[in-house]
């Protein structure tokens, strides 16, 4: 059928003085808008909206495999909690995938609720004394009060009061003492949901309500993890199958270990592989340290050993930037360090901080510790404070065979040097505010 010219004319003329229209708005009305009282309501709902897309988007969960199965069962432990301050736990084994699950589901809720927070490593936190700064935090950000500070031990009453009115979702990650969280968890609002993790079930019995066990990785999901890692695929390929096989049932459907285990194998060759899963065979007890350890010794140069190192005894969860800046001065090629370490799922960079999985840190001090069993001045790296004292105290710097850092409490980093101190009456101590 043909069109009139008239309506040609008509629709040709709409669309020219629509277009106008847009453009003398772009130019005249939108300055109008955003200058305007309502300027600034408009803008908080936009953020406010933006900000729950983007947390509530899936593209957060695309490479964890199996979350999503893990997520929809502690949905249903859930739904059968009572509807105050409902609280799960999730149990497990270390590098089974606690955190990562628990990071997922609260992407995946926050924003339904109307305050969310996540803290996370409260086991390493409380070690060094943080639990008070990190329960300021956790206020500061419920309560959305910038800078809040409780100088008591309990919470104030009318603090409480104002948490009592929020629906809340709290995550607290790697907890060894809920206790030291349940006159917070009581004061939340009804409705709220807090989640926390643990490798100690009786401390979670303590404080949750349902427990959920994560289960290691079925004969679908595992293959998938290994493959991700080996072959940058879903699946191995023909060629390799019967040795992915093999790689996989050794990490028992553990998600660190086969992480790990494919990272180090990657783009590496038959006669490799083979002489690897050979060598895995012939642990006696094969655990998930002999695994970790193989992807650590599997490191060639001595720099990337040793930044490995420095940053499980020192700068684990410190800024990128900061860490950079003093391996750097200490000689190390740390780029290219930081680049293989993340390659082979050693480290990980998050919120522009340097972190990695608690085994891993524990691994590379039983690495360390074993330089010299018994004698800390044979150890390359101190980072106990009390054994640091000790050294010092006890004149035993001189023994150490190399120039050492040591992580000391108050927020402080001490540099010992030791040609400095072969100088000198005394070692060269440089301080350095984290």
């Amino acid at each position: 059928m043909e069109t009139s010219p008239l309506k040609n004319f008509a629709y040709n003329n709409n669309k020219k003085n629509i277009t106008k229209n847009r453009n003398s708005f772009r130019s005249k009305d939108a300055s109008f808008i955003f200058c305007s009282p309502e300027s600034k309501l408009i803008r908080e709902v936009v953020q406010t909206i933006w900000k729950r897309l983007n947390r509530a988007s899936p593209s957060k969960l695309r490479g964890l495999v199996g979350v999503d199965s893990r997520i929809e069962k502690i949905n249903r432990l859930l739904s059968i909690v009572p509807l105050d301050v409902r609280k799960i736990g999730i149990w497990g084994m270390g590098g089974i995938g606690k955190t990562t699950i628990a990071g997922a589901f609260y992407d995946s809720f926050s924003s339904q609720y109307e305050g969310h927070h996540f803290l996370p490593n409260l086991r390493k936190e409380s070690e060094n004394g943080r639990l008070n700064d990190l329960r300021d935090e956790l206020l500061s950000k419920l309560l959305e009060e910038e800078n809040l500070r409780v100088d008591t031990l309990h919470i104030p009453t009318f603090i409480r009061d104002r948490l009592r009115q929020k629906k809340v979702l709290l995550v607290l990650d790697d907890v060894n003492d809920a206790q030291q969280f349940q006159h917070l968890i009581k004061a939340l609002g009804a409705g709220s949901v807090v989640v926390v993790t643990s490798r100690d079930r009786q401390v979670l019995k303590n404080v949750v309500d349902e427990i959920y066990e994560v289960e290691e990785l079925n004969f679908h999901e595992a293959p998938q993890l290994f493959s991700l890692k080996a072959f940058k695929g879903n699946h191995p390929p023909k060629a390799y199958m019967e040795l992915s096989i093999k790689a996989i049932n050794y990490a028992k459907g553990n998600p660190l270990a086969l992480q790990v285990l494919g990272s180090f194998l990657f783009d590496k060759g038959r006669h490799f592989w083979e002489s690897i899963l050979n060598e895995i065979e012939s642990f006696p007890e094969l655990n998930i340290y002999d695994l970790l350890g193989i992807g650590f010794d599997a490191l060639r140069d001595h720099n990337t050993k040793s930044i490995f190192l420095d940053i499980a005894c020192f700068f684990r969860g410190h800024q990128v930037d900061f860490v950079k800046r003093i391996l750097d001065g200490c000689g190390f090629k740390t780029d290219s360090g930081f680049s293989v370490l993340i390659d082979r799922c050693l480290i990980k960079f998050s919120d522009d901080k340097v972190e990695m999985h608690d085994l891993l840190q524990e691994m590379a001090h039983e690495v360390v510790r074993k330089e010299s069993a018994y004698q800390l001045r044979k150890q390359s790296r101190l980072w106990n404070p009390k054994d640091v004292y000790r050294v010092l105290t006890n004149n035993l710097v001189r023994f150490i065979p190399e120039s050492f850092l040591f992580a000391m409490q108050c927020n402080m980093v001490v540099l010992v040097s030791l040609k400095s101190y072969l100088s000198f009456a005394s070692p060269l101590l440089v301080f350095r505010e984290l």
